[in-house]
Order: structure tokens, then C-alpha cells, then sequence
């Protein structure tokens, strides 16, 4: 085997294989006029026998089951009962009346009625959180809401990084040791919010089983944010945009190395996007790759197997 297929990160018109023919040319290879097999994308190289393929580095979001991911409402189709949303994928994904939890989680058949008020459930530019429950031969995911964990988001922000930065982790909806809820979705988009007391949880709760009671929809209350927590909130967010400018994965233990490593510096959020900055801000994230390289390849193989 030429010593080239065996690096792990290739740029477009670098070697992979001096005969080509030795190989079958996979996704992201070409061959040149000498029969030389190139790199044409940038990204990571893949073997399976003979087979030799490129995963790259960036490209847009590909659905699998039983991804959680979190989208926005692009378009109600009242007609259709469907719910049209942004996953940040090649296309567009679909969400079925059929498959959302009804107002307050009333168990019961949707009707024309549940059809007419599906702008009070989700209206456009709405964000939700989801889970992928299947994906047609063409590559449209089909969404479903109906866990209680699932469903519009409030009273937050949404950050948007590189899909392939985002792994399958044991738990994607994450609490930090600093008071911030966190939904990494895997197909890129990230959803974070302060976390809200036990008390203002149980007046939410309340006004859900009022209105549960009378089968009406009842969005939870406004929950207003300090200064402090809206400062906690842009240093998380511009935490993720630092991991995500220096390519390095997304996941709750590199957030708060980022996090960490800008109070020491002494940094307020917003210089914290100076490019000055980002050796500093991602020394330690950078030392845990070798750590948790091989974790992240086994999630991935796991991926695989079930496909």
C-alpha cells in the first residue's frame, strides 16, 4: 500500500496512490494522466479493502436515523399537514402533523381543526428540536416531536457551526456547570439558553396543565434574562465559534476549555472572535484531540454498523 493512503488528512491534488489501478476510486479521488490517484477534495481519507474514498472536512449536514437536531420552520403547508424545515442539509426536511405531540401533550387523533391551528404550534422561523425518525432514498429526513424532550425552543440563542464538528455523543442535550442548557444538534446547529430554576420549571408546568385541561395550546411563560446570563450566553456561543473557526470538535468539554480560557485571559465575548486570540483560546481543546480521537472514531463506526 502506497504510503500515501495512509495519511489522515489530504488536501485537493494530494497523492494518494502512485497506480491507480491498484485501487478503486471512491467519493473525492481522480486520476491524472500518469494514472496517479489524487485527492479533488479536502478531508479525510478512507479505506475499505481496496476501495479508497474522501470524507470531507466541510459539507453540508447528511441525515441518519436517530440524529437529534435542532431546525427552523421555513414554510407551513396547511394542506399537507407538513411542516417544512431548515436542517442545514442538502434538502430541506419534512415534519408531519402526524408526528408532533399535540397541545400539551394531549393524546388523542389530529383532526381538520389540529390542521387549521398549526401556525400556533410552529409558525415560521420557529426553532425546535428533533429527532430524525426516517430518511427517504432520496435524502429527505422525516422528523418527529413526539417525546416531551422534543419541541420549540425559547427564551435562547442558535449558534450554527460545521456539521462534521458535531459527533454522536452518549447525550446531545447537555447542562454545564455554568448554568447553561445546551442542545448540540448533529447536524450543526446548537441551541443554548440559561437553565431556569426549579421554581420558575414548576410555574411553566402549571400553565402546561392548565392548559392541557381545556386541550388548548399555551406557550411556556417569557422568562426575562439578566445582563449577567446574557454575558454567560455570548461567552458560550463565541466559545463554539472559536472551536468551530479552528476546526476542532464541538462537544462540552472543549466548549468550557474555550470558556475557561478566556476568563483567564482576560477576554470580554467579543474579543474573543479576534483571530489574536485563537492559539491561545484553544491550546488545551487542541492537547484533548489525541484523547478523544479514538472515541470519536468508535461513535462513528458505531454509526456505521447501524446504516
Amino acid at each position: 500500500m502506497d504510503a500515501a493512503v495512509d495519511a489522515t488528512i489530504v488536501t485537493p491534488g494530494e497523492l494518494l496512490a502512485v497506480n491507480a489501478a491498484e485501487y478503486l476510486r471512491g467519493h473525492g479521488t481522480y486520476t491524472d494522466e500518469s494514472g496517479r490517484l489524487l485527492a479533488s477534495v479536502c478531508g479525510v481519507v478512507q479505506r475499505v479493502a481496496k476501495l479508497i474514498t474522501i470524507k470531507p472536512m466541510r459539507s453540508r449536514y447528511v441525515p441518519a436515523n436517530g440524529d437529534v437536531v435542532v431546525g427552523r420552520i421555513t414554510e407551513v403547508q396547511e394542506k399537507n399537514k407538513t411542516w417544512k424545515v431548515d436542517v442545514n442539509g442538502r434538502k430541506e426536511a419534512n415534519l408531519l402533523l402526524n408526528a408532533v405531540n399535540l397541545p400539551c401533550g394531549t393524546l388523542r387523533k389530529r383532526d381538520k381543526e389540529d390542521a387549521l391551528n398549526m401556525r400556533r404550534m410552529y409558525a415560521d422561523s420557529d426553532v425546535l428540536s428533533a429527532e430524525v425518525q426516517e430518511v427517504k432514498g432520496e435524502g429527505k429526513a422525516h422528523l418527529h416531536t413526539r417525546s416531551t424532550k422534543y419541541g420549540k425552543l425559547y427564551n435562547g440563542m442558535l449558534v450554527a457551526v460545521q456539521a462534521s464538528l458535531i459527533k454522536k455523543l452518549p447525550q446531545h442535550f447537555v447542562t454545564l456547570e455554568i448554568g447553561v442548557d445546551m442542545i448540540l444538534g448533529k447536524n450543526g446547529y446548537i441551541w443554548i439558553s440559561i437553565t431556569r430554576t426549579d421554581a420558575e420549571k414548576a410555574v411553566a408546568q402549571q400553565i402546561q396543565d392548565k392548559a392541557k385541561e381545556k386541550d388548548v395550546y399555551a406557550p411556556p411563560p417569557y422568562q426575562p434574562t439578566s445582563a449577567a446570563q446574557r454575558q454567560i450566553l455570548a461567552r458560550v456561543a463565541n466559545s463554539i465559534k472559536v472551536l468551530d473557526s479552528a476546526f476542532i470538535a464541538i462537544y462540552p468539554t472543549t466548549i468550557m476549555d474555550v470558556y475557561r480560557a478566556s476568563e483567564e485571559a482576560n477576554l470580554i465575548p467579543p474579543e474573543m472572535l479576534d483571530k489574536k486570540y485563537q492559539s491561545v483560546l484553544t491550546s488545551t481543546a487542541i492537547r484533548r484531540r489525541g484523547d478523544t480521537a479514538k472515541e470519536f472514531k468508535k461513535n462513528d463506526d458505531m454509526e456505521d454498523d447501524e446504516d
